[in-house]
């Protein structure tokens, strides 16, 4: 109607300060970022107090090292690790904060490009760590933390006749091993005591590439992999305003486990590349929300949503394209499609 909605407006401010080194054998960087927001979600029809206010921070820091090593075996090593803090207040429309957030994390990893005869790849480490907390009456999950520690190794071998056989077939082995723990602390009664949920997993994947024409290849796979349940899906209890539902994790979760398989035909030529692949994706204790009818919260009614697992299988294909129109036009298109289905039915 030409009128201003109430709670509409926002504003930022963001800011970076980085500084780099660039060696012959080392090179070094560092940034530090932050971010500053307030923004308005608009008041209901016919409502004018119920708009609710954001305001919130972010900062953080980064680094990254390399170095080049005189080492036939392990000729490159680089190091990175990062920081950031963030928080934000939910203000009510008289000022008082509804549900303050706040999220520390930490990131950190070490890795290598390794050359071992025929054999090139990589071997590293990583680690996770997150600090969350939520205070006040729509908090939808208890504060907790975060930790995840992992170590991989990938190796790509070549079987043609000569080590630097570019159309030779390329046989790719990878191998992980990872810890996951999340920790939840005492607070609002509606959560309960802290638990804690811990899950340890091997993960692998065993892949070969093979040219079969010029500028065309096929390529298959077949991986093992792990998903720890997250602590939304854990330890939730509350309204979860952006999903519409009352939301109740269950702390009897285990880890998804999967088995996939994967296929792929790519082709180059001189103004034309495209790639079609399809995959078959075997899931062991799929984590899905499960809404199991309806709850009363303060008058209002919400669907209750009680997450669940259960065996599923996902089949999918996708498809993309891109070719040279003249000397300075490039036309591409993609799709891709996915159908999950639980096996049970």
């Amino acid at each position: 109607g030409g009128s201003l909605l109430d709670g509409t407006d926002s504003k930022a401010s963001s800011a970076m300060l980085g500084a780099g080194y660039v060696g012959e054998r080392v090179t070094a960087g560092a940034a530090l970022k932050w971010y500053d927001f307030e923004y308005g979600l608009p008041s209901e029809a016919g409502d004018p107090e119920a708009g609710v206010r954001l305001a919130g921070a972010r900062l953080g820091a980064s680094g990254r090292a390399a170095l080049q090593l005189q080492s036939t075996w392990l000729p490159y090593l680089r190091a990175e690790f990062s920081a950031q803090d963030y928080s934000h207040d939910e203000i009510e429309p008289d000022g008082a904060i509804g549900t303050n957030l706040q999220l520390r994390t930490q990131t950190a990893s070490v890795q290598g490009n390794t050359q071992f005869g025929r054999a090139r790849g990589a071997i590293g480490v990583q680690g996770l760590f997150r600090q969350y907390a939520a205070t006040g009456e729509e908090a939808l999950t208890p504060a907790a933390n975060s930790e995840g520690l992992g170590a991989f190794v990938y190796q790509e071998l070549g079987l043609g006749a000569s080590a630097d056989d570019e159309h030779a077939a390329q046989l790719q082995l990878g191998a992980r091993w990872d810890t996951y723990r999340v920790a939840s602390k005492l607070g609002e009664p509606k959560f309960g005591p802290a638990q804690s949920n811990t899950v340890s997993s091997a993960s692998g994947s065993v892949g070969l590439s093979l040219p079969f024409a010029d500028g065309f290849s096929v390529s298959g796979s077949v991986a093992r992999a792990f998903r720890a349940p997250t602590v939304e899906e854990l330890y939730s209890n509350g309204i979860h305003a952006a999903a519409g539902s009352y939301d109740v994790g269950n702390a009897a979760l285990g880890a998804e486990q999967s088995v996939g398989a994967e296929l792929i035909v790519r082709a180059q030529r001189r103004a034309l590349s495209a790639q079609v692949s399809a995959y078959v994706n075997r899931v062991d204790n799929f984590i899905t929300p499960s809404i199991v009818g309806d709850t009363l919260v303060g008058g209002e009614t919400w669907p209750l949503n009680r997450f669940a697992q259960a065996d599923a299988q996902l089949t999918g294909a996708e498809a993309q394209v891109e070719t040279r129109i003249g000397a300075s036009l490039v036309a591409s298109a993609m799709a891709d499609v996915v159908r999950g289905e639980f096996t049970s039915g």
